[in-house]
């Protein structure tokens, strides 16, 4: 099925035709691929005025990296919950409105990312849509605009840090030219909810050596955010540095319990049991999403399991060890 199929039945409403792309996407091809596309591109359009840390795109890309545990037998759990977490919600309906006008009247004058920022940073929202539209035309309608806001965003790492990476990692599985000009969308819609600070200093923390004071403090919120950002930090980027800069200022600024605990299991599965791990991850988010629980709630532990299951893979034994204890304590006892 197209994948334009989709977008245009979901916009309408036309549950049947979505439900049919949900039924193709089970043989595990192709059409898998282009149904969690269009999820995610769907997730990304949604005209969102919660907080961040909620936005169904987070849920959205966490899904996907679940169901990719098993891409020859999808879960078919996990393909409907997809469905179920964008039924009920709005989507933008004017991205293309200054778009448009921008191409009619022209660029004009040239406008650089500089300008984006400092329009940004000063809060005129209309000012900024304007020359994130001329920017990205001038660019030949590249990513650019996209890399530049998520760097401001994570100005603001503790706020925004989860979003900016799902976001990302949304456009990346794809990177459709078409889709960029509704990403750079939804950072603004993010953007402009709040205040951003002034740009930070570089500080000498990093997450590889942090990781442990993060594990040992019950905050599930904060190991989402700790998680993301460490994913940022050992990616490929452009504006790695800049990335880094804001990160390594979140770390430094953390008020964190240094007298925790936690108690280990040397023996649990995610330890020994590689070749299954997959399958047991999906188990576990599937018995989440069965649970009798808001669609909003179920999307928050699924987040956490992804975000634990990714820290289990860093190369650290012991963040592995510490991250198998947070598992069990959490979705296993």
């Amino acid at each position: 099925m197209n994948r334009s199929v989709f977008r245009d039945a979901f916009s309408k409403g036309d549950q049947d035709t979505c439900l049919k792309s949900l039924e193709s996407a089970l043989s595990g091809d192709d059409t898998l691929v282009q149904y969690l596309n269009d999820l995610l591109f769907t997730a990304a359009c949604v005209d969102w005025k919660k907080k961040p840390c909620d936005h169904p795109a987070i849920v959205m890309n966490s899904l996907k990296n679940m169901i990719g545990e098993n891409r020859e037998t999808p879960s078919k759990i996990l393909l409907k919950f997809g469905l179920e977490i964008l039924a009920s919600q709005p989507l933008r309906k004017d991205d293309d409105a200054v778009l448009n006008e921008t191409t009619r009247s022209g660029i004009g004058l040239a406008v650089f990312v500089g300008d984006l920022e400092d329009a940004l940073q000063e809060c005129k929202w209309n000012e900024a849509k304007l020359f994130a539209a001329k920017t990205f035309l001038a660019s030949d309608r590249s990513r650019a605009v996209i890399d530049a806001l998520a760097d401001l965003a994570l100005q603001n790492t503790n706020r925004n840090g989860a979003f900016v990476f799902h976001l990302l990692r949304s456009f990346h599985f794809q990177e459709l030219k078409e889709d960029i000009w509704n990403y750079v969308c939804s950072l603004l819609n993010i953007i402009e909810q709040h205040r951003l600070p002034k740009p930070h200093e570089r500080k000498t923390v990093e997450p590889h050596n942090t990781y442990k004071s993060i594990l040992i403090n019950n905050q599930s919120d904060l190991w989402v955010t700790f998680s993301s950002v460490w994913r940022l930090w050992i990616g490929e980027n452009v504006r790695l540095k800049s990335y880094q800069r804001e990160i390594s200022h979140w770390l430094s600024v953390l008020d964190l319990d240094a007298n925790g605990s936690l108690d280990l299991n040397q023996d649990h599965w995610l330890l020994k049991d590689h070749k299954e791990s997959g399958n047991r991850f999906i188990a576990l988010a599937e018995s989440i999403v069965k649970q009798d629980k808001p669609s909003l709630d179920r999307g928050r532990d699924l987040v956490i399991l992804e975000s634990l299951r990714a820290l289990a893979r860093m190369d650290s034994n012991e963040c592995t060890t510490m991250a198998a204890a947070r598992l069990e304590q959490r979705f296993e006892s």
